[in-house]
């Protein structure tokens, strides 16, 4: 197919498609161009695809627990007449 053609058939010029081909080109005729040779899908790799910050990795996180450690404040030793109770 020569420039002209693809021009005619993607509603363009002959001078946007060679345009396009050396990358000087408007997203809108770049599409219908795309759109006109079927391969409008390739497009999708400009898209951008988020990371996750590391803020909103921590919330996702949720709280992480922790062991228990140290002595309890309330633990006493039994006295004997307590575990003796006759």
């Amino acid at each position: 197919m020569t420039q002209a053609e693809l021009g005619a058939r993607s509603g363009t010029s002959r001078n946007i498609v060679k345009n396009a081909e050396n990358g000087k080109v408007s997203l809108i005729n770049l599409v219908a161009i795309l759109q006109e040779l079927g391969v409008l899908e390739h497009l999708d790799v400009f898209l951008y695809e988020p990371e996750i910050s590391p803020l909103q990795l921590v919330k996702l996180k949720g709280k992480v627990r922790q062991r228990a450690g140290g002595t309890r404040k309330n633990a006493k030793e039994p006295v004997i007449g307590e575990l003796l109770d006759w």
